[in-house]
């Protein structure tokens, strides 16, 4: 273009054109290039000039300018420096100077400008595209004869706003000291070291400075590594900042041309684009392999619905060929047919108005198979938003169908025995009502002691047991019974059909002769029994709570008469069940708020008719005012946890009483306690006893704790070792209804008692019973021998009192002397003796 220029064969307009065409969207380069040709038009002019008018310098003269540069008012460009300020013409060999001079710097220039374009083709094409970055800095510095060049990436900014520069490149002219290893520009702060810099770039402006025009910041930066001059332009991938590519001069102040300028932005331009396509191509090898490796079936659609292409997971999951499976419409992979017409209407409904669908489809494959498939299409718009083609992602959700299927199984079944559970059973015999409303029977089962046989021989025996149970139990019924397990040793019966009484009573007795068949459990052999109660539909409840609730009483019931058996729920077990829950919320409130209280029954000397202690009662007034049976609301609270604390509350109240009496005076008794089998084993009782003993200082002495034989049999050694520890401590042990239960003399020889309390049944009969008197005398002489005193229990009458004496019975207690009576009663009693009063007759 330049030769053409020289020859006169190119205009200005061809100038400006390949300028602008070479420089891309650089116009102030493009402006530079295009002043100087202008620049050297005028020049060439200006020798075929006539000669200015006189007086007037010629290059400052109006019409003399615009003869000079003629085209120049068109282009808005004002004449060069060196013309106008000249004082004469006849400067010519400087201005031939200047001409040579500028033509070397656009023939620099267009070899700045090929370079460019042909680094450019390079960046654009390459394939290792690190290596061809070294190479394009290696060329530019060596071209613009700088004595760095360098590469910086900017991190994404930090959450405390900072953005941190890493250096990724860097060429140096020889001679030059590197800085690519330069720990302190590692991680640079950029916003704190080069706040301008960053500023600049960030807004795709060039940086360009000298040492003396540095900041504080910069100045700490650069100064060390020797920069002298420096020209930054940001690399920017599409309208993101990515980094910045710049030059540096060290071993002199330099001024960094306009064509070196347009030729790193040029440069800068070209390896942001670069950056991006690889970042682009990397994106797409990631696409490709997500396609290829996921396990999700893919497949992509055309308008039409025609698949056009596949994954390999699809061709896994259905069985079908790549082959087999373009060209035809997605609906017949993915949908079987009873699903194909209600499918296509919701997904074409979905996708015009959201551009996607979501949903659960029964998928088949080539074997005629199906499977269960969470499937996902999307359309594929393109710029102007018009779709097309659809993406469509399936999910075999087989496993998750299976592992609901499990959940929903381990949900409703009990995993011992594989039997439904108490929810399911519950919610079949609902449906039961409400689909049939047809007679049918509950039974409610529970094995009797079987706390024993874990608590003995370990839960794995247990469980082996109930399994062999559960198989009795379904051996014993029809198909359409149902068998559950609630829990624990209880089992639940639905017997569908049955209405009758006397029938669902031979089907449950049947069951408990199967029950109580022995065990062969490894080389174990077990006996069991189990306790049955039954409630029939509709005649004892329309609900299956209720249902349950009664075939639940009457199993107690069973227990209570003796466990094997069955029972039939009644109104009277309703009755009582009733009574028990009020005598329960009784009981809890009168615990909270205060209003136990005790009662106490002298215990006398038949020899000298004196209080020699008394039994401490507890009571509780019922709604009308009376009190309620002592003995219900001890088996009551001990059926509804409460016996403990009650237990706890009596014995602080009795030693608290006792204590009260000695202060006024009265003569000291032996206060007798009841302990109940949860007292005496909740491990704390010794320490219980101890605090209220020291609390109300009182000897220990003063005190008698009463336990029933079933008591200390239900752990025998760790009943004799509490005995002994209470004994040891000086406070009395008595055996409470001795005779009732399972006694044995052995008892005597193994828990070690100071009294015996022959319970009243006996002492009721006496003297006219001659089996109860033999029994009466009989302890009384055992008691004598053995060192241990004796109480008759229960005496009303003067002839009881007589042969009690004859027999000699020490002490007795009973309505013939006094009725338990409230602490204040008692103490007149006691005040009574201390005046010389005893019981008449004792």
């Amino acid at each position: 273009m330049q030769a053409l220029w020289d020859r006169g064969e190119a205009t200005a307009e061809d100038i400006i054109a390949t300028v602008v065409t070479g420089h891309g969207r650089h116009n102030a380069g493009a402006r530079n290039l295009i002043n100087r040709v202008l620049n050297k038009g005028v020049i060439e002019a200006r020798r075929t000039l006539p000669a200015r008018p006189a007086g007037l310098h010629p290059l400052r003269a109006k019409a003399w300018r615009g003869q000079l540069l003629g085209c120049s008012a068109d282009f808005s460009l004002a004449a060069p420096p060196f013309l106008l300020n000249r004082s004469a013409p006849d400067d010519l060999e400087s201005t031939a100077d200047e001409v040579r001079r500028l033509r070397a710097e656009l023939a620099r220039e267009q070899t700045l400008i090929s370079l460019a374009a042909s680094l450019a083709y390079r960046l654009v094409g390459a394939t290792a595209l690190d290596q061809v970055l070294a190479e394009v800095m290696q060329a530019l510095g060596r071209a613009c004869e700088v004595d760095r060049v360098y590469m910086f990436e900017l991190r994404p900014p930090r959450a405390d706003g900072r953005v941190l520069a890493d250096q990724r490149l860097e060429w140096v002219a020889p001679g030059i000291e590197p800085q690519i290893d330069n720990p302190e520009l590692e991680g640079l702060d950029a916003g704190a070291a080069f706040p301008r810099v960053l500023a600049s770039i960030t807004e795709d402006r060039t940086f360009k400075k000298h040492s003396e025009e540095f900041d504080a910041s910069e100045r700490a930066v650069l100064e060390p590594q020797g920069i002298q001059s420096l020209l930054i332009v940001p690399i920017m991938l599409d309208t993101h900042l990515w980094g910045f590519v710049g030059f540096d001069s060290v071993r002199e102040r330099r001024e960094f041309m306009l064509a070196e300028e347009s030729v790193l932005k040029l440069i800068a331009a070209s390896m942001g684009a670069a950056i991006e396509r690889r970042r682009s191509e990397a994106d797409l090898r990631r696409a490709v392999s997500v396609f290829e490796s996921t396990r999700d079936s893919i497949a992509v659609a055309d308008l039409e619905g025609r698949i056009i292409s596949t994954n390999p997971a699809l061709l896994r999951c259905s069985g079908y060929s790549r082959e087999e499976l373009l060209g035809r419409h997605w609906i017949d992979v993915f949908a079987d047919d009873t699903q194909r017409e209600r499918l296509l209407t919701e997904i074409e409904s979905s996708l015009r108005s959201l551009g996607y669908w979501n949903g659960e489809c029964t998928s088949h494959r080539r074997d005629s198979s199906s499977y269960p498939q969470w499937l996902s299409i999307n359309a594929v718009r393109d710029g102007s938003g018009e779709a097309r083609q659809f993406v469509l992602v399936g999910t075999d959700i087989s496993p998750l169908k299976a592992s609901e299927a499990r959940l929903d199984y381990l949900a409703h079944h009990d995993m011992l025995t594989g039997l439904p559970n108490r929810r399911l059973a519950q919610s079949e015999l609902e449906r039961q009502l409400v689909a049939e409303a047809k007679p049918f029977a509950v039974l409610f089962i529970d094995l009797d002691r079987f706390k024993g046989v874990n608590d003995s021989l370990g839960h794995s025996v247990g469980d082996a047991m109930l399994i062999e149970a559960a198989r009795r139990l379904r051996a014993r019924l029809r198909g359409e019974d149902m068998l559950a397990r609630l829990g624990g040793d209880e089992f639940l019966v639905v017997l569908r059909g049955v209405g009758d009484a006397r029938e669902a009573l031979s089907v449950a007795q049947g069951l408990c002769a199967r029950l109580r068949e022995p065990y062969l459990l490894g080389e174990r052999k077990l006996f069991a029994s189990a306790s049955i109660g039954l409630s029939l539909y509709p005649v004892h409840g329309s609900s299956v709570e209720l249902l349950m609730q009664r075939a639940d009483l009457a199993m107690y019931r069973a227990k209570h008469e003796g466990r094997d058996r069955v029972s039939v729920f009644s109104e009277e077990l309703g009755e009582a069940a009733r009574r028990a829950l009020e005598l329960e919320a009784l009981l809890r409130r009168a615990l909270e708020q205060g209003e136990l209280t005790l009662h106490y029954q002298p215990r006398i000397c038949l020899r000298s008719g004196r209080i020699v202690g008394a039994e401490a009662l507890l009571r509780v007034a019922g709604p009308d005012g009376a009190h309620l049976p002592t003995a219900e609301l001890v088996e009551l609270a001990e059926a509804v946890g409460l016996i403990v604390p009650i237990g706890r509350w009596v014995l602080e109240q009795a030693c608290l009483q006792m204590a009260l009496w000695r202060m006024k005076g009265l003569p000291s008794v032996q206060v007798s306690v009841n302990v109940s089998a949860q007292q005496f084993y909740a491990g704390d009782l010794i320490e219980i006893v101890d605090a209220a003993l020291a609390r109300h200082g009182l000897p220990a002495a003063m005190l008698e704790l009463e336990l029933t034989e079933s008591v200390l049999m239900q752990d025998p050694d760790a009943a004799s070792r509490a005995l002994e520890d209470i004994g040891a401590r000086g406070i009395g042990r008595a055996l409470d209804d001795f005779g009732s239960g399972y006694s044995s003399l052995s008892y005597l020889l193994r828990f070690p008692v100071d009294r015996l309390k022959v319970d009243r049944v006996f002492v009721a009969s006496v003297p006219a019973d001659a089996r109860a008197a033999a029994i009466v005398a009989t302890t009384a002489e055992l008691a004598r021998r053995l060192g241990i005193s004796m109480v008759a229990e229960g005496v009303e009458t003067g002839a009881q009192l007589e042969f009690l004496r004859a027999e000699g019975v020490p002490e007795a207690q009973g309505w013939l002397f006094s009725r338990a009576v409230d602490a204040d009663a008692f103490a007149a009693l006691l005040a009574r003796q201390a005046g010389g009063d005893v019981y008449p007759g004792a």
